[in-house]
């Protein structure tokens, strides 16, 4: 069952090991798939498919590259946090889809902070 947790922006934080982070992405959509495995699924289209290139594609472009040394990817969203909570369970692994100009996946942990906020640890 694909549910639909939000149609708009969503701003996100990612860290990586060593330090880095991102703090200029953000998806157009955000999905909820619960079928044999649990997968949230970002959708980066409208960063890839901009006229004026912004740090937002850096920040993808390092997302991409950087995968294997991704640590934390943090939502501060209260709509999406709410349908999660009642789908996932504290410190449940879920597969994330990021959807680019190519589909890459990666398997972390969701940790939910408050009724607003939560974060997906590897």
């Amino acid at each position: 069952m694909n549910i639909s947790l939000r149609k708009g922006t969503t701003n996100i934080s990612v860290s990586y090991k060593g330090g880095g982070f991102s703090n200029n992405l953000y998806c157009s959509n955000t999905k909820f798939s619960n079928d044999k495995m649990k997968i949230l699924e970002l959708d980066f289209h409208s960063i890839v498919k901009a006229q004026i290139k912004t740090n937002s594609n850096d920040d993808l472009n390092d997302l991409k590259r950087d995968l294997n040394d991704l640590e934390l990817i943090s939502f501060s969203d209260k709509l999406i946090t709410e349908k999660l909570i009642k789908r996932l369970k504290q410190n449940e692994k879920i597969l994330m889809r990021f959807i680019a100009d190519e589909v890459f996946e990666i398997e972390m942990r969701i940790k939910f902070i408050s009724n607003e906020e939560f974060n997906l640890e590897r």
